[in-house]
């Protein structure tokens, strides 16, 4: 009687241990762990080059200027969490412009120059394209005329959109109205008749 009592807790014992929810109680290590989440998607390190015909705002009779230069970039897609269904990221931008402005049909060589650096994050949702405006000041100018550029982001990058002159420096530009009529894009060609 002793050992039929003993062997039926036994039994009882292995059905209470064998029934049991095998669930796993530690945590769960992913592929990812140990490494940076917050490393880089994508990076691109690259040049837009431009040489176009602005609109003097100055100019009574609507002059023109030459701008020649480049936007020097370094635009980054950084991972905040890349789990699905809904991926967080980020785009790091990091832009130099350079450039010169001169008037083509003065007879003097006056050259103003644009230098600018600067750094922003940008978040773009689900693949769209994000505006960036940006202000830089004509340094060599008396009167404040400033170039203002409208730059297209997206996680594939950067483009140029276009680029104007402007004299109201305390101004706040929408980045989604058109620009002033002062620019004249792509670059024209003026031509004269004798």
């Amino acid at each position: 009687m002793k050992t039929l009592l003993s062997s039926a807790a036994a039994i009882f014992i292995l059905l209470l241990i064998g029934c049991q929810e095998s669930s796993i109680t530690d945590p769960v290590m992913s592929k990812t762990a140990g490494t940076n989440l917050n490393a880089d998607f994508s990076y691109n390190h690259n040049f837009i080059k431009f040489d176009r015909i602005l609109v003097d705002p100055s100019a009574p009779l609507r002059n023109y200027l030459q701008i020649k230069g480049e936007v020097e970039y370094e635009h980054r897609v950084v991972l905040l969490d890349p789990m699905q269904p809904a991926p967080q990221e980020y785009i790091q931008l990091r832009m130099s412009m350079s450039a010169e402005i001169k008037d083509p049909n003065s007879p003097l060589d006056i050259i103003w120059t644009v230098e600018g650096e600067s750094e922003d994050i940008i978040y773009v949702k689900n693949d769209n394209v994000e505006v960036l405006l940006k202000n830089y000041f004509i340094e060599g100018r008396d009167d404040g005329m400033s170039l203002v550029v409208r730059f297209y982001v997206s996680n594939d990058g950067l483009q140029l959109n276009s680029m104007w002159l402007d004299l109201n420096v305390d101004k706040k530009f929408d980045k989604n109205s058109t620009p002033p009529d002062t620019i004249t894009y792509p670059p024209v060609q003026i031509l004269y008749f004798d």
